[in-house]
């Protein structure tokens, strides 16, 4: 999506399969040309699957450069290979300011970045992100407010990274948590306990750990992501 106001992506199935094309390929790519005015986009209840073994360039949402709001939420975005997994990052500046909502996805990631947001006091909440390899989890960037009453509910699951966050709000859980305020409700360190849908499983720690929010945020997809054509059924609840 290129230089497009007003976009609303949803209910998509979107498997990448390009093993090892060079090219700049990923599940869902938007942008626009600095000093144009672009502005609000949507991308909500999609299912993502990034499998490129070439990771450089192979993101699952790849936005850059946008304007307005910018809402992510209830996707599920697999990228079992690569990095920087869901990206809002170089907010155009000459146009009008970026506010990024991301809420209510489940992200599992293998490498650095598996959440990138380098616009001014994102809203995270109620994600499960998960990674599978090293470096950072999550990365917020530029001039990100570290707002304790705009990210929370969060399950984050990093065991193999010793500093699992990045940007101005910290580098390790202690940072985030209790320097920054941040996640007072949130869970780190513990296996969100996916089934092969991606849904929480009964043991999950995430069940019913989630913020209550409001009406347009409250929703994620439903719980069968599985069947032999992609989800069975894929509406928000």
């Amino acid at each position: 999506i290129y230089e497009s106001s007003d976009t609303l992506i949803e209910h998509n199935w979107i498997r990448l399969t390009n093993q090892y094309g060079p090219a700049h390929i990923d599940g869902i790519q938007a942008s626009t040309k600095l000093g144009t005015n672009y502005e609000n986009i949507t991308i909500q209840y999609n299912y993502v699957e990034n499998t490129k073994n070439l990771t450089s360039n192979s993101q699952g949402i790849y936005l850059t450069q946008m304007e307005g709001n910018v809402k992510i939420i209830g996707n599920v975005v697999n990228h079992p290979n690569g990095n920087q997994t869901v990206v809002s990052y170089l907010a155009n500046s000459v146009g009008s300011p970026v506010n990024v909502f991301v809420i209510g996805n489940t992200i599992k990631c293998a490498g650095y970045r598996c959440l990138l947001v380098g616009d001014d006091s994102p809203v995270i909440k109620n994600n499960i992100i998960w990674q599978t390899g090293s470096g950072q989890l999550v990365d917020l960037r530029d001039n990100t407010g570290c707002n304790s009453a705009n990210i929370n509910n969060n399950l984050y699951y990093a065991p193999g990274s010793s500093y699992p966050f990045a940007g101005s709000c910290g580098r390790t859980w202690s940072d985030w948590r209790n320097s920054k305020n941040l996640d007072a409700n949130g869970i780190f360190g513990q296996n969100p306990n996916l089934d092969s849908c991606f849904s929480s499983t009964g043991t999950s720690p995430s069940v019913g750990k989630g913020a209550i929010l409001a009406n347009e945020y409250s929703q994620g997809l439903s719980s069968s992501l599985c069947g032999p054509n992609g989800p069975a059924a894929f509406l928000p609840v």
